[in-house]
């Protein structure tokens, strides 16, 4: 078996660990207050209430008297009706942040939906601190690396997916919260693979933990995190078939029991909800309960005849989240604008680019790509763990890519599996030293841009309303979508009347 030895010893850097950790909090907290400010930007508190805003409360109210349904008014049409009573398809750990309303007495009554995104995203904030701060230390000369880390941290605190998360949507709210278990799940698996060179009994446990949060917030979250975990465990399998090596299959598997019982345990759980709400364990969204077919009919048909998952949309969807050429337009039509007509049930019109919003990210994914096949390269960051868990994450990734909606949070599903890969060619980069490590360069560079661009992106949505389908594909224009976008933004944080 592999050394236990540490190879990320905060004595042997010289930077007080403490001191580093400290600034990880505060960052957090000052991060926190302005995503606060953001998100309650022409609101008269950040308790206003947001439309659909008290579902999870209403939620929330109904699981503590044994129910699963939620009361009409909370919901709106984004219920589902199933036997006289209205339901959500939401996870129940949205619901389950606003147990301390309980004892005030406040459950029924205050909107918590902006604190609830905020502290979300603090999370997926201080996860990537903590994992940047050890790949720092991790560095041979963390000195000459000062510049880039600070770059990178900026980059974390005020761009990337979470600042263009910063909408206040009830529909955010659990894509905040798995983002956040995905991040504090990376995290984990990196802090474990670089200090002892192996996935531990206890580090399985956290990341079991991780995937089970990740369930409860959003399904396809809490996939890609189980199938990661599924993965690792193989991994070691085949290593140790590989090897050859004369390892007990008990002592192999004794490092899984507690993670596969918490993993069990959580799926258990979430199945009990799914048969309460929907009469069967395996379903998580009955997309033909959905009072919202009632105003858009065609949704129904597109799904009985092309499913809710279905390969043809892979190269429409890749383009619309990374390249998207469907803002042209010719003719008086969007380009491809029959295709997204009759192959989904819905699309926002507003564009999403992560090439542009996220250069960094892109640009480490890009340099992970290409030094993933030296071994050389990887230094004391164990391959096969690192590409095992790259696999299991690609599941949500390929899931959003095979879907019959596209929409900008709906991206959050291709995030987990970029950032491990990002986190990679960061650590790669930070092992080589010396004056032509241009990489370096380009990652502060762009860390820097990405700010402005993730701002950018993030005000095109500060604006939107979403209506029907055929509502928003006859728009005028792109850009008159995404002037008023702007125009919206700038009313709301009071740089213009009207």
């Amino acid at each position: 078996m592999q050394s236990s030895a540490p190879l990320v010893a905060p004595t042997s850097n010289p930077y007080p660990f403490g001191r580093l950790e400290f600034a990880v909090l505060l960052a957090s907290v000052i991060t926190f207050a302005y995503y606060l400010f953001v998100l309650a930007a022409g609101a008269d508190s950040v308790f206003s209430p947001i439309p659909a805003g008290l579902n999870f409360n209403s939620m929330l109210e109904h699981m503590l008297r044994g129910e699963f349904d939620v009361d009409p008014d909370a919901i709106g049409f984004e219920g589902f009706p199933r036997d006289g009573r209205i339901y959500s398809y939401f996870g129940p750990f949205a619901a389950v942040v606003r147990l301390p309303l309980v004892p005030l007495g406040l459950l029924p009554s205050l909107d918590i939906t902006r604190i609830s995104c905020a502290l979300a995203l603090t999370v997926v904030v201080w996860a990537k601190l903590r994992t940047l701060l050890l790949l720092f230390l991790s560095a041979p000369a963390p000195k000459e690396m000062r510049a880039t880390a600070l770059c990178v941290a900026l980059g974390v605190c005020f761009g990337g997916l979470q600042v263009q998360l910063l909408q206040t949507m009830i529909f955010n709210e659990p894509t905040s919260w798995a983002y956040a278990f995905s991040s504090l799940y990376i995290w984990m698996l990196l802090r474990g693979l670089l200090r002892q060179g192996y996935i531990g009994r206890s580090d399985y446990a956290w990341l079991a933990v991780m995937a089970g949060l990740a369930l409860s917030a959003r399904v396809t979250a809490g996939v890609a995190l189980y199938s990661a975990t599924g993965a690792l465990m193989l991994a070691e399998v085949w290593n140790v078939f590989r090897q050859r090596e004369r390892v007990p299959f008990g002592r192999l598997t004794g490092r899984w029991l507690t993670a596969l019982v918490i993993l069990g345990g959580a799926a258990m759980v979430i199945a009990y909800v799914n048969y309460q709400r929907w009469g069967n364990p395996f379903i998580f969204l009955p997309a033909r309960l959905q009072l919202l077919n009632a105003f858009d009919p065609r949704r129904i048909t597109v799904e009985d005849i092309y499913g809710n998952l279905n390969p043809i949309r892979v190269p429409l969807n890749f383009q619309y989240y990374f390249f998207p050429i469907w803002l042209f337009k010719s003719d008086g039509q969007f380009l491809l604008q029959e295709y997204f007509l009759r192959l989904y049930i819905g699309a926002e019109l507003r564009p999403v680019a992560i090439p542009i919003s996220d250069p960094a990210l892109v640009f480490l994914c890009g340099f992970w790509a290409a030094q993933a096949r030296s071994r050389t390269a990887w230094v004391d960051l164990p391959r096969p763990p690192v590409l095992a868990a790259l696999a299991g994450l690609m599941s949500s990734a390929i899931l959003v890519l095979l879907a019959s909606a596209v929409a900008s949070r709906y991206r959050s599903e291709l995030y987990p599996v970029m950032d491990l890969a990002a986190w990679a060619g960061l650590y790669m980069i930070l092992q080589n030293q010396g004056p032509r490590n241009r990489a370096s360069t380009w990652v502060s560079a762009l860390s820097i841009a990405g700010i402005l661009t993730a701002h950018l992106f993030s005000t095109f949505y500060m604006g939107a309303h979403f209506e029907s389908f055929e509502h928003e594909w006859t728009a005028p224009s792109v850009a008159h979508a995404l002037y008023w976008d702007i125009v919206a933004a700038l009313r709301r944080f009071g740089m213009l009347g009207g």
